[in-house]
């Protein structure tokens, strides 16, 4: 064979450690000649690119149909002598090219999870302002949001490819390399941090009609500030999305991401319940001049809260299934329960608002609308009860039971009340308020119990 003296010497054969002056095309295989100069045996090449993990051989010992590859990334293959990645070697053309999409998945990923990481500190940056600032803080929200949308429609580079595959593949009658199923790791942590964003414009939205209404008490203007609370409450409508992020992280085995969506959705569930009970306090009895608006808008109210706690529900029963999440899943079920009672409370309030002004066919049917709202929410604190705390110290057990036993008592005492027909008026209540406040400091309630004393105030 025709070589330099030096280049006889060099080793070709990397199984039997034949030098190219020992070795025999005739008998041993053909030679293949690498761009970066170097020769190699072919059944060495085939060796070292793993030639039989990526193709069937049969009975023969001849190459036939390619396997089904996992979704393991691979690396380019090297030149075993000068480390140069090996390229443009036809027989091995469709590993080569999976290996150079591989690494266009792996840029793609590292590129999108550091945009997604700036994002993110962005969106946490954006401080909760009064109204002088929220000018600039929601045009720091939209550049924000801008920059997402611009990253998620970022195609991932593989999709193109891989339609372009599946066409050809169902148009061809021979079988190529399939093609592993794509990355959505960035796309499916662009939709939640989406979520994210859609919640910080909610509580901004919810903060200002809250301050913006404190301090006024006219009437006539209770109906157009109860539209825009309805107007701010409808437009959330968030929870399919994250129904449906969590089911597609789910099934394509993105578990620890699926984990992270879980805990990231316990405040946006917790967040529309809170704003119907801020509705629900802040509009209460004040619209006396129309009855019939304001049983329509507590029922609106109503209506929505329920939307919150339905996903809760969702998200505790996922949660169910991660046990890495037990100490997240006890407390989404604490502060499902405690968001329950302000929200059943301030229900059954709003409700008595209107047992004062309904005549006596509608009266019956209020009431019962009370007493399943405290039902509903004695079926959540019991199955916080039930809830397994195995791996909970002592002191986190001892205060759940306090807990439970505490809204226990709270919800007999306020179905006796609503069962008894008790109703007090927007004058009275402000006065036992203040009477419930002092009796508790006087025999030195706590906080909490003294707060759990302040849910009864509403009837006598």
């Amino acid at each position: 064979m025709c070589a330099r003296p030096n280049a006889q010497r060099h080793v070709v054969d990397l199984i039997l450690f034949q030098t190219l002056e020992d070795y025999s095309v005739d008998e041993n295989g053909p030679l293949i000649a690498l761009a970066c100069g170097h020769v190699y045996s072919m059944e060495s090449l085939d060796g070292l690119m793993q030639l039989a993990h990526h193709y069937e051989r049969n009975a023969d010992l001849r190459w036939g149909a390619p396997k089904q590859t996992t979704g393991k990334l691979n690396k380019m293959i090297s030149c075993p002598d000068c480390r140069e990645p090996i390229t443009g070697v036809f027989r091995y053309g469709c590993i080569i090219n999976k290996s150079l999409l591989d690494i266009m998945t792996c840029k793609f990923r590292v590129s999108g999870e550091r945009e997604l990481r700036s994002l993110r500190n962005r969106l946490h940056e954006v401080p909760h302002t009064e109204n002088a600032e929220e000018k600039h803080c929601r045009m720091l929200l939209k550049r924000i949001e801008t920059d997402l949308m611009d990253l998620r429609k970022t195609k991932h580079p593989l999709e193109k490819i891989y339609e372009a595959a599946r066409a050809k593949s169902s148009r061809a009658s021979g079988q190529c390399l399939s093609i592993p199923s794509l990355d959505h790791s960035v796309h499916a942590a662009s939709r939640l941090l989406l979520i994210e964003l859609n919640l910080k414009h909610f509580q901004m939205a919810t903060t200002k009609l809250w301050t913006t209404s404190a301090n006024d008490d006219n009437p006539s203007a209770a109906a157009a500030r109860a539209g825009k609370w309805k107007q701010i409450i409808r437009g959330f409508s968030i929870e399919r999305e994250v129904q449906t992020l969590i089911a597609f992280m789910t099934k394509q085995q993105m578990l620890s991401s699926a984990r992270e969506a879980l805990c990231v959705a316990v405040p946006v569930a917790l967040e529309l319940s809170r704003a119907c009970v801020l509705a629900m306090d802040r509009e209460r009895a004040k619209i006396g001049t129309s009855p019939t608006a304001y049983k329509e808008a507590v029922d609106f109210f109503i209506q929505h809260g329920h939307r919150g706690f339905d996903l809760l529900t969702f998200l505790e029963a996922q949660m169910s299934q991660h046990h890495q999440l037990l100490q997240q899943r006890v407390q989404l079920v604490v502060e499902r329960a405690h968001a329950a009672r302000g929200f059943a409370l301030s229900a059954v309030a709003c409700l008595s608002d209107c047992l004062a002004t309904a005549d006596a066919s509608h009266q019956e049917g209020l009431k019962k609308q009370q007493l399943s709202l405290l039902e509903a929410w004695r079926l959540l604190l019991a199955s916080a009860g039930n809830l397994e705390t195995g791996t909970l110290d002592a002191e986190q057990v001892q205060n759940f039971a306090l807990l439970s036993r505490k809204w226990s008592d709270e919800i007999s005492a306020t179905l006796r009340d609503v069962q008894r027909g008790k109703i007090i008026r927007g004058a009275e209540r402000e006065k036992l308020e203040h009477k419930m406040v002092f009796k508790a400091l006087e025999t030195e309630m706590g906080e909490n119990n003294m707060q759990a004393g302040m849910g009864n105030h509403w009837y006598t």
